[in-house]
């Protein structure tokens, strides 16, 4: 019974190693004794090397150890969609086609040399006819893939004082002042 103990520590501390056992009949390993278990004896495998790489392919992340460098951004959609997705609460924010009325959201983008400004906006607050409430997301998005939201601004109603109240501060022209 006793080697059933030492059996269980040496797979455990096996396994918890990372490596893993291969049964190997007793008697066709060196130091395997006549009075071992009669049914097989665990000997670490060395660990399975990674495949090499085809000739001309990018290394990934586990064989250089780095992560991968981000693809460049060829378009304004391409930047709108990376800040979609780095700010899930943009997603709901869409582009309007030119003329549309009454629209609540909209995505109004600056060309750059390096990028795009891009400003989300969304409105409320009886948007037929104007919206009432507008809240201005201003995005920075170069094209090497770097995203900065570059500030805020929100105007609301509000109805207890009758005035509009302000957060934050216009950027690059939009809303015009």
């Amino acid at each position: 019974m006793r080697s059933c103990h030492s059996w269980l520590f040496i797979i455990v501390f096996i396994a918890g190693c990372g490596v893993s056992p291969t049964l190997i009949p007793p008697g066709s390993q060196p130091g395997t004794r006549p009075n071992d278990s009669p049914t097989a004896t665990l000997t670490p495998r060395p660990p399975e090397t990674a495949s090499p790489s085809p000739a001309g392919a990018t290394p990934g992340p586990s064989e250089t150890g780095s992560a991968v460098a981000p693809t460049p951004l060829v378009s304004p959609d391409d930047a709108i969609r990376l800040v979609q997705q780095k700010y899930p609460e943009f997603k709901s924010i869409q582009k309007m086609p030119s003329g549309a009325i009454g629209a609540s959201t909209d995505i109004i983008v600056q060309d750059r040399p390096d990028g795009w400004n891009i400003i989300f906006w969304q409105g409320s607050g009886d948007c037929p006819a104007g919206c009432i409430n507008n809240h201005y997301w201003y995005v920075s998005v170069e094209k090497s893939g770097s995203v900065i939201l570059a500030g805020e601004f929100m105007r609301e109603f509000d109805s207890a004082s009758n005035a509009l109240k302000t957060r934050g501060a216009p950027m690059w022209g939009v809303p015009r002042q």
